[in-house]
């Protein structure tokens, strides 16, 4: 039987108890979190309590609901009022009140100032959409929200320039409709169109 020599088994071990001892003895590295992770932090934290001052200083001044109250982030730059809960699309705000969904900025117009007229509208002075200050809002009838461009990603002065539809016919008296209730300018030509297209189209799938 073949046996293996006292100084051949040493110098196999010696390397692994090294590594092992050195594994045993090695010391935990400390995990410091980056300066602008703590900084961030920081920030938030230091926002968080400023939100909370605004807000109480809004329960205060205005006494509105603590549930309305607790949504508005005022922007001492500015002077608006940042609507933080739910928005719809185009960045108006929205506030449930029973079943029903309202935008925000008219409520509290409604709360802190007097009822808007039911042929009236809230016009953004501001025009930031998700403002709710009620000093930046103003009531006017709807023909003058949109002679003043309220949309603001499509604004009434450019809709009306417009001579010809999407489809180039040309808006003459003849061929415009007007919208009674919005005032929007539609094409007779292309309304006969669709309606000369869907009357082809089959009203049953053949079996």
């Amino acid at each position: 039987m073949r046996q293996r020599s006292v100084g051949s088994t040493r110098a196999h071990t010696e390397p692994r108890l090294i590594a092992q001892r050195a594994r045993a003895v090695r010391p935990t590295p400390f995990k410091q979190k980056p300066v602008s992770e703590s900084r961030n932090v920081a920030t938030t934290d230091n926002r968080a309590a400023f939100d909370g001052l605004a807000v109480r200083a809004l329960l205060d001044d205005t006494g509105l609901p603590p549930e309305i109250a607790s949504k508005i982030r005022p922007i001492p730059i500015t002077g608006c009022w940042e609507w933080i809960g739910a928005r719809d699309s185009r960045g108006y705000g929205n506030v449930k009140l029973g079943r029903r969904v309202r935008k925000a900025h008219r409520v509290i117009y409604e709360l802190l100032r007097r009822p808007v007229p039911p042929d009236y509208e809230c016009d953004h002075l501001c025009r930031v959409p998700w403002c709710v200050n009620p000093d930046h809002v103003e009531v006017v009838a709807h023909a003058e929200n949109v002679r003043r461009g309220a949309a603001r990603w499509v604004p009434g002065e450019r809709q009306r320039a417009k001579r010809r539809c999407p489809w180039g016919h040309l808006y003459t008296k003849a061929n415009t409709y007007v919208q009674p209730s919005t005032g929007g300018r539609a094409c007779r030509i292309c309304a006969r169109e669709r309606k000369r297209a869907a009357s082809k189209l089959p009203t049953a799938i053949p079996a």
